[in-house]
Order: C-alpha cells, then structure tokens, then sequence
C-alpha cells in the first residue's frame, strides 16, 4: 500500500529551505511510530535535508533524476520513469511516502492512503503540498490535540482512504 505521511501549517506549507518550519515532538514521535520497520520513500532533496542520513530501522528508497547518485545505507531509484513504471499496486508491504512536494505529486494519482498532520499555525516557507483530489478520500480516523508542553501549536492526526478507483 503507498502511504502519504506529511505534516503541513494552516497553508499546506510542508517545509521552509530544506527543513521543517516548525519543532513539534508529538508529530515526530507519531511519524516514527508509523514508519519504523517499514519502506520510507522520498525525493533527493528530502534525502538531503535528513539530518543523519538514512532513516534508523527503516528500508530507505531515494529517487532522483541524477545518474550516479549515491545515497548510504539506501536504494536509489533513477528518474521519473523508475518510479512511474514500478508496481506499486502489487507491493505486499506499507510503503510511506515522506516528500517532497514532487515525488507527492507525482504520485498522487497512485496513493491509497493518507496520514497528515494538520498544524493549527502558519509559518514561513517556500515548499507546499500539491492539491490532491480530496473526494477521492474518506477521513477515516482525527485525532486533535491542543498545544501543550513543548509541543507549542494546535495539531490534529488524520487519516484519509482512497474510495475512488485508482
């Protein structure tokens, strides 16, 4: 199954100059919670912006347009007609989809299920999440949380499946 799994503001911004603009320990936890011990796949500049490399306890999949890449203790899937002719309709395992914005969109017609952290705060940033087409989806799980402790901004869990034909 492919999996979204992304956090954005009240302005589906999802990231500001390679990182995350905002610090939120909970959504962190709850992504680790969801992706450890299955398949993470991300575009090259969200590789890059992996603090440490390769995600711990994970299968890490890197795709980018560059030949030759080289992305430790990860595969590499080379260009976009890679990853548009893989099977993604026959993979037994979980596989989470984590960015950026081009690898979302490039797929979004392919996702079966979404997981998106909805931060109830706007920051600044120069990387937003592609406009999916949201009456192919049923929410099927929310879970709000208010600020407190060191998670310092409204947020709520949601869970989405596809209902539509793929």
């Amino acid at each position: 199954m492919l999996i979204y799994l992304w956090a954005e503001d009240e302005n589906h911004l999802i990231g500001a100059n390679g990182t995350l603009p905002w610090h939120l320990p909970a959504d962190m936890h709850h992504f680790k919670t969801l992706t450890t011990g299955q398949t993470v796949l991300m575009g090259r500049k969200t590789w890059d912006s992996l603090p440490h490399g390769a995600l711990k306890d994970r299968t890490n999949l890197v795709v980018t347009r560059q030949d030759n890449f080289s992305a430790p203790d990860a595969l590499v899937l080379s260009g976009r007609v890679a990853i548009m002719n893989y099977d993604w309709y026959h993979v037994d395992e979980n596989i989470y989809v984590i960015g950026g914005s081009q690898i979302f969109e490039l797929l979004k017609d392919q996702v079966d299920q979404l997981e998106v952290t909805r931060i109830g705060a706007s920051f600044d940033g120069d990387v937003y999440m592609p406009d999916l087409d949201w009456t192919a989806f049923k929410r099927i799980k929310q879970n709000a949380h208010p600020a407190a402790g060191k998670n310092a901004y409204p947020y709520t869990f949601e869970t989405y499946t596809r209902v539509a034909e793929k």
